[in-house]
């Protein structure tokens, strides 16, 4: 089972100011150390994004000695990425972009997926919204960024409005229609963030996203901590260090 950690994407979203380049080296450090090993780091908006005070580049210097010790990468808005971020992501060796667009349109990302996977990067792709279609019409959009090179494909419940019965219903429907890999990202909005994660984990999916704490935009992420307990209860070992993680959440 995979934890994908986006305390240092999602999380930006909750604070006033965001991370530093040395907090977010002591956060990836941390993260490794306690067997975290995918972790998605960056502006909230994703690389190429004019907001905020810490430059891409910056971001990329401060996890560039983390670099071949797991698989770290950005979020990645086709509206956002040119030959500037392009460059970027191939010169300072990002292990994963991962495109996000609506999940009722996913065209726009065709030319990007191709343009990352042609560096040698690996192209994850994030269904945003995927409330806002049914799970049929999600399945037709999974089967089409598959097609044009995604490696694996996430549902962003980016309103934290979903609950276990439909997670179930939607992460079944992508399993069956791809042969990529499926994966879920929960908000805490109604309390089900690690209810979902878990019925996602049921019904097929094989990565899950959460943030240290669960900090993230709105009501929070499935907190990372509570992901990994859980999963070991069940008896679904992560391989995580829990005690280092709890550590590292101080």
């Amino acid at each position: 089972m995979e934890i994908l950690d986006c305390t240092l994407r999602d999380g930006s979203h909750a604070l006033k100011e965001p991370f530093s380049t040395e907090a977010a080296a002591t956060i990836i450090e941390g993260l490794l150390q306690s067997g975290v090993k995918v972790i998605e780091f960056g502006k909230p908006s994703g690389i190429g994004s004019p907001k905020g005070s810490v430059t891409d580049q910056a971001y990329l210097e401060a996890a560039l000695p983390y670099a071949t010790k797991g698989e770290l990468g950005m979020f990645c808005n086709p509206n956002f990425f040119g030959e500037k971020e392009f460059e970027l992501a191939s010169r300072y060796r990002l292990g994963f972009l991962r495109v996000g667009t609506n999940a009722g349109a996913v065209e726009p990302a065709e030319p990007v997926i191709a343009k990352i996977r042609e560096a040698g990067i690996k192209a994850r792709f994030s269904l945003v919204q995927a409330h806002s279609v049914p799970p049929e019409k999600l399945a037709e959009n999974a089967r089409k960024v598959a097609g044009y090179g995604a490696q694996c494909v996430t549902i962003m419940d980016s309103t934290g409005t979903m609950i276990p019965s439909q997670v179930k219903e939607y992460v079944a429907a992508l399993v069956k229609a791809v042969d990529i890999p499926v994966g879920f990202h929960g908000h805490n909005n109604l309390g089900f963030s690690i209810a979902n994660a878990m019925a996602a984990i049921d019904s097929g999916a094989s990565s899950v996203d959460g943030a240290l704490g669960g900090l993230a935009r709105s009501a929070g992420n499935a907190p990372t901590e509570m992901l990994c307990a859980v999963l070991e209860k069940q008896g679904r070992p992560t391989g995580i260090d829990w005690y280092r993680l709890l550590n590292s959440v101080e």
